[in-house]
């Protein structure tokens, strides 16, 4: 493979991503996700570790947020650009896929006829918004 130069952007990115990753992801699937060569990822990982410049794990990770702070924040994120959008993620955290995922859970679950005591909670976290769109 020929050598790659990534930014210190993507850098960051990816170091947050696999040592913020749930117990069912490995640091090979985290590199297979990025595009990128698990022994790169993994020397960064060395050096992050040997510099104490491992990134700050946030209070909690996407998977553990409620329904009522995914709904916040894709209210938070509605219609930035592409630009803020990952600006905003890097500030917490979160990847963009873990926003469209959420949304993607909203509007299914929104769509679903007569799902009981998730129908009234979702009822109760809707924002008025309108109609569900790709964001």
């Amino acid at each position: 493979m020929k050598n790659q130069h990534y930014s210190d952007e993507f850098r960051a990115q990816a170091l947050a991503k696999v040592f913020s990753r749930s117990g069912e992801q490995t640091i090979r699937s985290v590199a297979a996700d990025l595009h990128m060569c698990l022994g790169t990822l993994r020397n960064w990982m060395k050096r992050a570790v040997d510099e104490q410049t491992v990134p700050t794990l946030r209070a909690k990770r996407a998977t553990e947020l409620t329904r009522a702070e995914r709904l916040l924040a894709l209210h938070e994120t509605h219609g930035l650009s592409e630009e803020a959008l990952n600006a905003w993620c890097r500030e917490r955290g979160f990847f963009a896929h873990d926003l469209k995922q959420w949304h993607s859970e909203f509007c299914d679950a929104a769509e679903a006829p007569g799902r009981g005591e998730d129908s009234e909670e979702l009822r109760q976290l809707r924002l008025p918004m309108g109609n569900c769109s790709v964001i």
